[in-house]
């Protein structure tokens, strides 16, 4: 499904949106570290590639959601001016056919680990994001002490299994928008 937005947006943004495995099953949590891999840090690879070395992007990031009938995955990127929004799209799809085909390299893996677990760990010493995990837990899988336990699932998830969740981001799975600026009305 592909849809086009016109707003008052200085630069055009792509959102992307894949449909997951609900939360708490052992694929979204590799989807989110999948996310993790692909866009976050300086050393990402989308990150590396199209915001610093080819400046096609202002931005990228991907994120998964929690819910409990199914999860979503969604990635967004907004174009650097003078970046066609097709060039930019074209670009990711390219870097998404890669990790379809191959896993993500060792140390790709064990960066976005080391972020994801950290986070984990930080949430739990906030009292706030610590009554949110359990909440969740408690709403989505019926266990609160599943918060105390979700690192422990990071951790086993090894790069075949990201990669394996990967192949749901099919470019004929996805919902793709695109939100472009305004066109000039004719007077």
């Amino acid at each position: 499904i592909r849809g086009e937005l016109e707003d008052r947006v200085q630069l055009p943004r792509i959102y992307y949106g894949w449909h997951i495995p609900p939360y708490g099953d052992e694929a979204w949590y590799a989807a989110d570290l999948l996310t993790s891999v692909l866009t976050e840090g300086r050393s990402s690879p989308l990150v590396r590639d199209l915001v610093t070395k080819r400046q096609m992007a202002r931005d990228v990031s991907a994120y998964v959601y929690p819910t409990e009938a199914t999860g979503m995955l969604y990635l967004q990127a907004t174009c650097s001016p003078d970046v066609a929004i097709e060039d930019l799209e074209a670009a990711i799809d390219e870097h998404l056919d890669g990790v379809m085909r191959q896993p993500p390299k060792a140390d790709h893996l064990a960066r976005a680990k080391n972020r994801v677990l950290t986070g984990h760990y930080n949430a739990l010493q906030s009292l706030e994001r610590r009554s949110d995990m359990l909440a969740r837990c408690a709403t989505y899988l019926g266990d609160p002490g599943r918060a105390e336990t979700e690192a422990e699932v990071y951790d086993r998830l090894d790069a075949e299994a990201v990669w394996r969740t990967a192949a749901l981001l099919r470019p004929d799975a996805r919902v793709a928008l695109r939100v472009v600026p305004k066109r000039e009305e004719a007077a």
